[in-house]
């Protein structure tokens, strides 16, 4: 689920570190009360010099660094490794966010003493700037330096400089809104009426709006900076941690079940702690084998790859993608047929749960009762008898028998005998299955 809806999942954490930061800075809100806003000191407009601007500051950074570090790692890395980077994210990012949040401020200070006017609007500007680009440069030193990573990191902060205008906006919105409806503003008027000074603090409610709003911008806009600002990416299709996807941002990435691999494929029967390697060459990204792989069907050792190239890698399915080079036109990648296999090979239904079945030539009967060859018990989508495989000379047809939920090739529904090919995907009621040859 995570790998499916990281890009939901992300900006929730945002706001989720956004309203943990307040809640560990709320003790030090005395602070700000203390500070009397004078039109004549520019530093009493800012929260820089007070308790709660550093605590906030240093808790907004590490949460929402921490956070994103998390969000972006988890599936794609061993567990140890993920943990170890979300600590070193918070710890960067405190340091990081401190420094432009603190920046900001300074810059807003200095230009009061000088031109008053602008000088909250050029304090807004240079802490669009500098935080979301903060948070960039955090995200790049901790999920390891390359040259795709700094590409991503230059377009979210340049996307992250206007969605944090749009957010500031908003959150300004969707505060006062809350002010004047929870009855902040009529408390503070109170106070105004009793003669009491105004300070920082009155602009707590509206601050904690922008935080949240800002959090969910900033992380929605790095969950798809990472989604789509990529050379090539391979995403897992059939296999354990379905939709699970990694952005081919080294030169070398290594596929195996070892966990120090780029791409881990763990728990799987038949794949290699080291099973193949992904290689970005001047002419496109090349798949390298060291164990058995089909590309597109076709066992290889060493192929060129394209858009839309599938990996069979023991029961699990890879595909890639990339922005360059275009799709293989269908005969380019048509798996060898069945007739040219025969006398070394067999079918392997590869189902996605990791089943396999081993199928010479011959004819196999689908289904829940446990009679069937392809006997499949804990699927209840399945009927008793739901349909046939049979394996020929020169084809492999499957037949459904007028099972309830149907049987789909390719995802369109099939009546009667209907001639399939490796790399086909064939679906017995719910049950997914991945057809492959094997010598």
């Amino acid at each position: 689920m995570w790998a499916r809806y990281r890009i939901i999942i992300l900006p929730i954490l945002g706001a989720l570190a956004a309203i943990l930061a307040f809640a560990i800075s709320a003790p030090y809100e005395k602070s700000l009360a203390e500070r009397v806003l004078d039109p004549s000191d520019p530093t009493s407009m800012y929260t820089y010099g007070t308790e709660w601007g550093a605590v906030n500051r240093l808790a907004t950074g590490a949460l929402l660094s921490s956070f994103l570090a998390f969000g972006f790692t988890y599936g794609r890395r061993p567990l140890w490794r993920v943990l170890i980077t979300t600590v070193f994210a918070a710890i960067v990012g405190a340091v990081i966010n401190f420094a432009t949040d603190t920046s900001s401020d300074l810059i807003g200070i200095t230009l009061g003493y000088k031109i008053s006017i602008l000088s909250n609007f050029v304090a807004i500007f240079a802490w669009c700037l500098l935080v979301p680009t903060g948070f960039s440069v955090t995200l790049f030193l901790v999920l390891g330096p390359t040259g795709q990573r700094a590409k991503r990191a230059l377009v979210a902060s340049i996307i992250g400089f206007f969605a944090a205008f749009f957010a500031q906006s908003v959150g300004s919105v969707l505060g006062t809104i809350g002010g004047l409806t929870g009855g902040e503003t009529h408390r503070l008027g109170s106070l105004l009426m009793q003669g009491m000074k105004p300070t920082l603090i009155m602009g707590l409610p509206t601050w904690r709006t922008q935080a949240i709003a800002i959090g969910i911008t900033l992380a929605f806009v790095y969950a798809v900076a990472d989604a789509f600002i990529r050379t090539g990416s391979i995403r897992l299709i059939l296999g354990r941690n379905e939709y699970l996807d990694w952005a081919l941002d080294y030169t070398v990435m290594r596929i195996g079940s070892a966990e120090g691999n780029h791409i881990p494929i763990r728990g799987q029967t038949g794949v290699e702690p080291v099973h193949a390697q992904i290689v970005r060459k001047p002419d496109g990204f090349h798949i390298e084998a060291f164990a058995p792989l089909y590309l597109n069907g076709v066992e290889v050792q060493e192929a060129l790859l394209s858009p839309g190239d599938q990996l069979n890698i023991g029961p699990s399915t890879l595909e890639f993608s990339s922005q360059k080079g275009r799709r293989r036109l269908p005969q380019q990648y048509a798996p060898i047929p069945i007739q040219t296999q025969v006398a070394v090979c067999h079918i392997v239904l590869i189902g996605e749960d990791g089943s396999t079945f081993h199928l010479p030539p011959g004819v196999y009967q689908v289904g829940r009762d446990a009679s069937n060859e392809i006997a499949l018990a804990s699927q209840p989508s399945v009927s008793r008898h739901h349909a046939t495989v049979n394996v020929g000379a020169t084809t492999v047809d499957i037949t459904d028998l007028n099972s309830t939920n149907g049987t789909y090739v390719n995802g369109h529904p099939i009546t009667g005998a209907h001639a399939v090919v490796p790399n086909d995907e064939v679906v017995f009621g719910h049950a997914k299955f991945r057809i492959t040859v094997s010598s």
